[in-house]
């Protein structure tokens, strides 16, 4: 696909989040929830990194990248805590064949964090149909 519309760029800043939680939930949770802004970049091999003033995480989103039919190049998030709780993110990614794609909004990271992750979830996830349900879990968690 060439073109992505802002829903779905948002809902693959959610699903960076996401993955860097399921690789390391107590580093990913410590700069969600920490002073100062932080930061996500992915290259186009699915490469990604979570960094800030609490720490640094890289993980691996190119299976977060495939099942949204994306072919990036490179993606910038900047995330920022504010101060009613919710995390506001400014997101821009560039795709491969020259389309690019900016989207801003806010997240209830409550919501995120406590999305559907566990044991029983993934095994639903394999079931058919199973991944909207997490898309759509993972968009109500935008705000």
């Amino acid at each position: 696909m060439l073109y992505h519309s802002q829903s779905e760029v948002r809902l693959a800043v959610t699903r960076f989040i996401e993955v860097a939680y399921n690789t390391d939930g107590e580093v990913t949770t410590r700069l969600l929830k920490s002073a100062g802004p932080v930061n996500i970049a992915v290259d186009q091999h699915g490469n990604a990194s979570m960094s800030g003033n609490a720490g640094r995480l890289t993980f691996s989103a190119s299976g977060a990248l495939q099942e949204l039919g994306m072919q990036l190049r490179i993606a910038d998030v900047s995330l920022n805590l504010a101060d009613d709780g919710m995390l506001e993110f400014t997101a821009n990614f560039r795709f491969l064949r020259a389309a690019s794609a900016s989207t801003r909004g806010r997240i209830d990271i409550d919501k995120l964090i406590t999305a559907c992750s566990g044991l029983l979830c993934q095994a639903a996830r394999a079931l058919q149909g199973a991944g909207k349900a997490r898309d759509r879990q993972l968009q109500e968690a935008l705000q």
